[in-house]
């Protein structure tokens, strides 16, 4: 039987996840993305359990539980939830945790929205809990209005899939985990070639790489929502894990952090420890200018350097120029040969690096647009002092 699935994405990287999507292979593909990070799939009846297991970019994984219908009135929300097939994904004495969005109905209050959605729930004999209240570990109904053409969802997933499990130490501004694994894909990092991150904070980026090096299943250190389904197969599960991890390798090549920092040095080993795949990476305390020549003649470069709220004097900007000017530099200088890049929020930093082009990838990281860029060139001329 075929799955119709959908997994939700940070905005920007729904053509990354909807490849990553369709290299899991096995029956898995029909990708179609819409607006608001989202990206459509179908598969075989383990295609939920191998999106959860394996995607890098997706934040959850939705289970439909009907196709979109129109709904200008309670009413009518009522009873197509009443049609529902929870008893699938909830039992009667467990509560459901209710989201409503809505953009361009006739039900335009999300509160109403949900009222219905408990109502339709009630006649089935599900509870959902009170509007304001918490719990951990609840499943969560997703009930999205477009248009007046609504789709009810069930979340798969439970805690966010960024959260890997292996990062608990943090530096400064670290970058989500799905977002770090998008840039990965998006300069073409596949794990075969040498990796550097010569500012690498708290270790994300290495973390990642690691992982898709060593092609590590990604959720293999975390527990899912669809354990707790009534209709969870386990022994389809149990095979499902298996064939990944007996997919594993040793990384083809090597695997560099370094930080000027000491104290995200130390982070960035302690979150590379988690992976139990310390072996693999090696990180060191020291500056981007101190970047030692390369004995490979290729390889990749990514690295997310420091930045904060976008600069608005001409002091602060001409000397944050500089800076990324000399950075970009000392790359070109100690890496020829190696495709470098970075993380920027700043067209103008970007062009101080020497990049060239249009971005890679473009995401928001802590609420700052920021872009992926290439560094192509000498960036003593792209900005003047």
């Amino acid at each position: 039987m075929t799955s119709h699935l959908i997994a939700v994405v940070a905005p920007g990287l729904e053509s990354i996840c909807a490849r990553e999507i369709r290299a899991l292979g096995g029956g898995i593909g029909k990708t179609r993305s819409d607006r608001g990070g989202r990206v459509h799939f179908e598969g075989p009846a383990d295609a939920l359990y191998r999106a959860n297991l394996l995607l890098r970019t997706a934040e959850r994984i939705l289970v439909p539980l009907c196709p979109p219908f129109m709904a200008i009135k309670p009413p009518t929300l009522v009873d197509a939830v009443a049609a529902l097939p929870i008893e699938r994904y909830l039992r009667r004495d467990e509560p459901l945790r209710v989201l409503a969005s809505v953009r361009g109905c006739a039900l335009y209050h999300t509160g109403l929205i949900e009222s219905a959605v408990r109502e339709g729930l009630a006649r089935r004999g599900f509870s959902a809990l009170p509007p304001g209240e918490e719990a951990q570990d609840v499943t969560t109904l997703d009930v999205r209005g477009t248009g007046d053409s609504f789709t009810v969802t069930i979340d798969s997933s439970g805690a966010g899939l960024h959260r890997r499990g292996y990062r608990k130490a943090t530096a400064t501004a670290p970058l989500r985990e799905t977002l770090a694994a998008a840039s990965l894909y998006a300069v073409g990092y596949t794990g075969e070639q040498p990796f550097l991150d010569p500012m690498c904070g708290s270790g994300t980026f290495l973390g990642e790489a690691v992982g898709i090096a060593t092609r590590r299943p990604v959720g293999l250190d975390r527990p899912f929502q669809f354990e707790s389904f009534p209709s969870f197969d386990a022994l389809m599960w149990r095979e499902v894990v298996g064939q990944a991890v007996a997919r594993q390798r040793p990384p083809p090549a090597s695997i560099v952090g370094a930080d000027g920092a000491a104290a995200a040095v130390r982070a960035a080993r302690e979150n590379i420890e988690r992976t139990g795949l310390a072996d693999a990476v090696r990180v060191v305390e020291r500056r981007l200018h101190d970047t030692p020549r390369s004995k490979d003649s290729t390889g990749v470069v990514l690295t997310n350097p420091p930045y904060g709220k976008r600069l608005n004097s001409d002091r602060d900007a001409r000397a944050a120029e500089g800076e990324w000017r000399s950075w970009g530099q000392s790359l070109r200088d100690r890496l020829p040969g190696w495709a470098l890049h970075l993380v920027s929020p700043e067209a103008r930093l970007a062009a101080a690096a020497g990049a060239t082009g249009r971005p890679i990838l473009r995401f928001s990281n802590g609420g700052i647009p920021v872009a992926v860029v290439a560094i192509t060139r000498s960036g003593s001329d792209a900005v003047g002092p």
